[in-house]
C-alpha cells in the first residue's frame, strides 16, 4: 500500500509558501506507516489555528513509479508523472492524489489511520 498524507491550513493567511509541502508519502511494509512532522519546518505562525490532514490510501499498483520527478525523460509536472507514471511524492497534492484514485477506480479493502497530536 501508498500512503499519501498532507497537513492542509484551515484558514486563510496561513497557506504554504510556494514550493513548499507539508505531506510525506510512504510505501506500508508491515502493515503500518508512521509520519512525523517538525514545526521548525513550518512557517511562523501555521500551526496557531487549526488543520486538517487528509490522508489517502492507494493499493500497490504499477501507476506509481519513482519517488520524485527528477530524472524523468517525460516529466510532467502539472499532473505529477514521471514518464507517464504518478511520481509519488507528488501524491501530497490533492489533485494528483484525485486523478490517481479516479485512474484505481474503487477498491474494497480495510484500513484505519490515527491521527495524534503531540503538544
Amino acid at each position: 500500500m501508498i500512503i499519501a498524507a498532507s497537513i492542509q491550513p484551515s484558514r486563510a493567511g496561513h497557506e504554504m509558501p510556494e514550493g513548499s509541502r507539508a505531506g510525506q508519502v510512504s510505501r506500508c511494509q508491515g502493515g503500518m506507516v508512521r509520519h512525523t512532522y517538525n514545526r521548525r519546518s513550518l512557517p511562523s505562525g501555521w500551526l496557531d489555528g487549526r488543520q486538517s490532514i487528509r490522508v489517502w490510501v492507494f493499493p500497490p499498483t504499477e501507476l506509481i513509479g519513482q519517488a520524485s520527478l527528477d530524472g524523468c525523460a517525460v516529466a510532467d509536472k502539472r499532473k505529477g508523472t514521471c514518464d507517464g507514471r504518478y511520481a509519488a511524492q507528488e501524491l501530497i497534492r490533492y489533485d494528483v492524489a484525485l486523478e490517481l484514485a479516479a485512474d484505481l477506480g474503487a477498491r474494497p479493502g480495510m484500513w484505519s489511520a490515527g491521527v495524534y497530536d503531540k503538544s
